[in-house]
Formats: C-alpha cells, structure tokens, sequence
C-alpha cells in the first residue's frame, strides 16, 4: 500500500502530494480458489524467462506470500514433455531451478 501526505497550502492553492516509498507497505494477497487462476508475471520477469527459456510455455504462475517464501512459483513446459519448475523474487531473481524430462 502507498503511503503519502497531502499537504495543504494556505495561500489557497493546490495541495501537495508527497510520497513515503520507505514507509508503503506490501500489497496485501489472498489465495485464490477459482481452479484456474493464474496470476500475472511483472513484464520485465515474463520477458526474461521467455528470452531465458525459448519454446517453453507458461503452464503455471502462483504469487506466494509466506514466511519461507515470498514471491514468484512458475511452471513452464515444452512439446518435448520437459518442465521447468522455478521459484522467482518479487524482483526477478531466479532463487531456484528445477528441470524435469517426462
């Protein structure tokens, strides 16, 4: 969530808006039930595994909040039966990675 002051001028004329970035806060997540949900990838991660990982497609994408892991689960496969399960920080980070041939 965003944080900021508005602040007022006397003489009448307009506000003032000023941001706090070091104060926001996270946005807040709930885990969704509708069975197939995905949630978005921030487009400079989506463009990097896509370069990273040519002929693969996005199979799964879950943003996780937890306290052993917050950020990114991504599953990505091929025609050739192989996937690519990765773990990815909020920023991009690739924190872990796992291929398996089928």
């Amino acid at each position: 969530y965003d944080a900021f002051d508005l602040i007022k001028q006397e003489n009448g004329g307009p506000n003032k808006f000023v941001e706090r970035k070091q104060e926001a806060i996270a946005s807040r997540r709930h885990a969704n039930t509708l069975p197939h949900y995905k949630d978005q990838l921030p487009d400079k991660i989506r463009k990097n595994l896509t370069d990273k990982y040519k002929g693969f497609e996005f199979d799964k994408v879950y943003f996780v909040d937890m306290e052993d892991f917050y950020g990114y689960v991504v599953e990505l496969e091929n025609d050739e039966d192989t996937e690519v399960h990765l773990r990815i920080s909020p920023e991009g980070e690739i924190l872990s990675e796992k291929i398996e041939k089928d």
